[in-house]
């Protein structure tokens, strides 16, 4: 679990299925998290979750972990067939989504009504 302005040093992210990993933004948003290298070993089954309860901002787009460079790269529609997303605690922030941004390498969550 990682929350708004935590410290969190990674050189490599590698990913091998069934893992969780949960974000929590905070009143006003989230501070990107990034590592040297994604490795996307398997996507399958692993879990995303942002608790956007704290929030209270406008709608917008968070980048939650980027990465500079990506080892196997993928798709956003790769991400999306085998990853599993959740945002829980959303309030009037029903449309609200975690997603793979290729262009940006980053998985970002879009904050919306």
């Amino acid at each position: 679990t990682f929350t708004n302005n935590c410290l969190v040093k990674v050189i490599a992210w590698e990913q091998n299925g069934k893992e969780e990993f949960t974000f929590v933004i905070g009143q006003s948003g989230f501070e990107e998290m990034s590592a040297n290298v994604f490795y996307p070993g398997d996507l399958t089954n692993v879990k995303y979750t942002a608790d956007i309860g704290a929030y209270k901002g406008e709608e917008k787009v968070l980048p939650l972990l980027a990465f500079k460079q990506v080892a196997n790269p993928f798709t956003e529609e790769d991400f999306e067939s085998a990853a599993i997303t959740e945002v829980s605690n959303v309030g009037i922030f029903k449309n609200s989504k975690i997603y793979w941004n290729a262009d940006t390498k980053a998985i970002e969550l879009r904050i919306a009504k």
